[in-house]
């Protein structure tokens, strides 16, 4: 956000961060990468954790102790709930005008295509300690079909982008109760390769 790209040369991570002007003028320009003059690689986020956040309402202060709510419906106090999950995708309210939008799995790569990153991570249910064991199972069976779905639109953006660079896909399991972690780390694994 405020650091030169000569200046973060000799930071120990690889990966870089910003604000983002957008997916399109990113795309037009090449990519994040070209976009920043960043000759290293770059990851993008799936979104998942933006709507556990504008979910809960916490925004950048999370309670993630799991000590002060229990429930599935949680909600930071005095505050609303800004993403609504279903088994299709997401609907949100956006926090700066209060536009609607639907983010699906393939939204989701559909923009991190767009973005140009060299790694991108497959659509997820972000889920806090507050959840309930059976949302947090709910949510781990979401995520592996919302995984199916952004591998196929990644193989099929990968084709149809195949002048870009290549781009890799990874999988993500976000878990905190469910005793269903050992299976579902077995399911991702055996996943086909992202291209």
């Amino acid at each position: 956000k405020t650091a030169y790209e000569i200046s973060t040369r000799d930071w120990s991570s690889d990966v870089c961060s910003s604000d983002l002007p957008g997916a399109d003028i990113l795309d037009e320009a090449g990519g994040l990468g070209k976009f920043m003059n960043w000759n290293k690689p770059t990851f993008t986020d799936s979104g998942g954790f933006q709507v556990m956040s504008l979910g809960v309402g916490f925004k950048k202060v999370l309670d993630m102790g799991g000590d002060s709510l229990n429930s599935d419906e949680v909600i930071a106090e005095k505050r609303e709930r800004l993403a609504h999950v279903d088994d299709d995708g997401v609907t949100f309210k956006s926090h700066l005008d209060g536009s609607m939008h639907r983010f699906t799995p393939e939204i989701s790569m559909q923009v991190q295509h767009k973005l140009g990153a060299d790694i991108m991570f497959a659509f997820d249910e972000l889920t806090t300690l507050h959840h309930s064991k059976n949302y947090q199972d709910s949510s781990l069976e979401r995520t592996r079909l919302w995984a199916i779905r952004c591998l196929a639109e990644h193989q099929r953006l990968t084709q149809e982008r195949s002048h870009r660079p290549y781009q890799a896909l990874f999988g993500v399991l976000q878990d905190r109760k469910s005793t269903r972690l050992n299976s579902s780390h077995e399911w991702i694994s055996r996943m086909p390769s992202s291209a």
